[in-house]
């Protein structure tokens, strides 16, 4: 309860930033030096880059795009949806899995950040594209043998009705095949 309350008390603190220093989004590969950043920005950054995906029992870094850090930025109409995962691709840099059909991967979040309130999946292959709910931190991958899925993962954490914070992982399973 101690790590939901200081989790909380970071979002709260990074809301009320104002003027030049706030932020609606981080980037992975921030342009400014690791001791300017805020620690708040600091701590949800080393949080963040602890989450991983699990595929037989193998963790790979679960690279990621933040779409909002505060309620404020989170009601603002463009964080609402999934933001284009072309607009943010070269950013994250998205891992390959080497998952088949069939297969499992699990998204595991840090034991200082709780499970969010809201996890969605969307499968990008070719020209077609499906979103779905997740259940379970699992995603089962499914679509054709031998094309390349984009897998996009949608966290997103409430306080009451209010989004707090929304924060997208991406990874690639290379040519799946049959398993």
């Amino acid at each position: 309860m101690k790590k939901f309350g200081l989790f909380v008390l970071i979002l709260i603190v990074t809301s009320c930033q104002s003027g030049e220093n706030s932020q609606d989004t981080l980037s992975p590969e921030d342009d400014r030096s690791e001791e300017a950043a805020p620690l708040e920005e600091k701590y949800l950054n080393a949080v963040l880059k602890e989450t991983t995906f699990t595929f037989q029992g193998e963790s790979y870094p679960a690279n990621y795009h933040v779409t909002c850090l505060n309620e404020t930025a989170c009601e603002a109409p463009s964080t609402n949806n999934i933001e284009s995962y072309t607009e943010w691709k070269e950013e994250v840099d998205p891992v390959k899995i080497p998952a088949n059909i069939g297969d499992e991967v699990t998204i595991d979040f840090p034991e200082d950040v709780p499970d969010p309130e809201r996890l969605n999946i969307q499968k990008q292959q070719g020209a077609t594209g499906r979103d779905e709910s997740m259940e379970n931190k699992t995603i089962e991958i499914m679509g054709k043998e031998g094309t390349d899925i984009i897998y996009i993962v949608r966290a997103e954490w409430f306080e009451g009705e209010k989004k707090t914070a929304g924060v997208q992982f991406a990874f690639i399973v290379p040519a799946p095949e049959i398993s």
